[in-house]
């Protein structure tokens, strides 16, 4: 009788229940996310403000000057000056009477640079020229007024040009180029300034208001502007 020598497979003894799991990720916390895009978000802040003073700075090297411009010297009076606006409220009143026909009024380049030396934005840091179908203005402005540590000791000299004309009975007056320190200014900041009507400081004044109301059209030849009234304003 033979005797089977198999041994049966030994048993292995059971492990630990904690032994036989797999051992269990650790989850982050809330907060370590909420520091990493908050992380994400000061360096996306700062890398924009570098990015902007960066680009402010080459503005300021690009289109100032530490010098300013020389501009053409306009010769002119005060009493000249009250002579040209005597002569303009008297032709205002014709507005006012509408008694007789009114004739058109002119202005030499003579007397523009007199009314914008006492009267306009940019007074003695400016030089306007009249030309056909457009005024140019030679400008050169200390920078030191806007009271920025970064403009100190800076000008901004540079050419402009505007066209003129009768809206709706009203003065527009809208900037068509501009350059400053020889450079055409960056086309974003050029149709901003597009955007504006210089007119409307003179729409605002009554004194000017009243006539500009009745004026048909704006005529600009070399050195000269005419304000033609309309043919039954009188």
């Amino acid at each position: 009788m033979s005797m089977d020598t198999t041994h049966p497979p030994e048993s292995t003894p059971p492990l630990h229940p904690a032994l036989g799991l797999p051992t269990p990720k650790r989850r982050r916390r809330w907060w370590v996310y909420a520091l990493w895009i908050f992380g994400s978000l000061v360096g996306l802040v700062l890398a924009a403000i570098v990015s902007l003073w960066l680009y402010w700075n080459s503005l300021i090297k690009t289109y100032t000057s530490t010098t300013p411009k020389p501009l053409p010297q306009s010769e002119g009076t005060e009493e000249q000056y009250a002579e040209l606006k005597q002569r303009w409220e008297a032709y205002a009143l014709l507005f006012i009477r509408r008694r007789e026909p009114i004739p058109p009024f002119e202005i030499t380049g003579q007397e523009l640079n007199l009314f914008t030396r006492q009267f306009g934005p940019f007074q003695k840091q400016s030089y306007a020229e009249i030309l056909p179908d457009k005024l140019r203005l030679q400008f050169s402005l200390p920078l030191d007024q806007t009271q920025n540590p970064s403009l100190k000791g800076r000008f901004l000299n540079g050419v402009a040009t505007f066209h003129p004309v009768m809206t709706n009975k009203h003065l527009s007056i809208r900037l068509t180029t501009a350059e400053a320190n020889n450079k055409p200014l960056p086309g974003w900041i050029l149709k901003r300034l597009q955007s504006a009507n210089l007119g409307e400081v003179f729409n605002r004044r009554p004194e000017f208001d009243l006539a500009f109301r009745a004026l048909d059209r704006v005529e600009l030849e070399t050195d000269k502007i005419t304000l033609h009234p309309t043919p039954n304003a009188r």
